[in-house]
């Protein structure tokens, strides 16, 4: 009995032994919480987790579906573990249905003043700009990191394609010419007469080994049509 045990442990060990390990992408993992209130109300609150690599970035936050987005597919797949079921958007279905948020305000005139003040956030040497957008009464605050040690390509691909990230382009410049990220924001404005106040910081960015199936299209989930409408 004890030789056929050990024998049994040997054949399991080199079966084990025989799988080829999980193929893994290097990436960056980036985390943020942001704070909002309208008309002085009671502040909400969420966080929010990117995984990037080359050519996929998943987003994951307190909502209930999970955002897949591949770049060279240029589709968005909204997936809900807890009923195991997705559905699929293109880019341009995504663009539309947010009406262009980003677009709509880089053809208002803006402005983007670089102050001169700098802070460390998250070890990181940031400097400050104000971006200003007089016909809307729009003030936004951003904190923009120098030379990270991680390559934000993917991310700077990612909000060039789907305008997800809140970025308007004369800041996007900025951030892909000296390899930065916006580490901490603060937007207040009293446009159509609501008094809206948006806090945001990253208090985390770093590089990460991941396994490269969590970029994959989700198997043994059900397709769900995507209304266009």
């Amino acid at each position: 009995m004890i030789i056929n045990s050990i024998f049994g442990l040997i054949l399991i060990a080199a079966v084990a032994g025989a799988q080829p390990a999980p193929k893994t992408v290097e990436g960056i993992v980036i985390e943020e919480l942001s704070e909002s209130s309208i008309m002085g109300n009671k502040k909400t609150s969420y966080r929010r987790s990117y995984y990037t690599k080359t050519d996929a970035v998943i987003i994951d936050s307190n909502v209930p579906y999970k955002l897949l987005f591949k770049l060279q597919e240029k589709k968005i797949y909204l997936i809900n573990e807890l009923f195991r079921d997705y559905m699929v958007m293109t880019f341009d279905d995504f663009k539309r249905l947010s009406k262009n948020t980003m677009d709509t305000l880089n053809n208002q005139e803006y402005r983007v003043e670089k102050t001169g003040k700098k802070r460390t956030i998250n070890k990181f040497t940031c400097r400050e700009f104000v971006i200003l957008v007089p016909k809307l009464d729009l003030q936004t605050v951003v904190w923009v990191s120098e030379k990270m040690d991680v390559k934000l390509e993917p991310v700077f691909l990612f909000a060039e394609q789907t305008r997800f990230i809140n970025i308007v382009d004369k800041i996007l410049v900025i951030m892909k010419n000296q390899n930065g990220y916006i580490l901490e924001s603060e937007t207040h404005s009293k446009h159509s007469k609501e008094k809206i106040s948006i806090h945001q910081k990253v208090y985390r960015v770093e590089r990460e080994t991941f396994l490269d199936g969590m970029f994959a299209k989700p198997v043994g989930y059900e397709e769900k049509p995507f209304n266009k409408k």
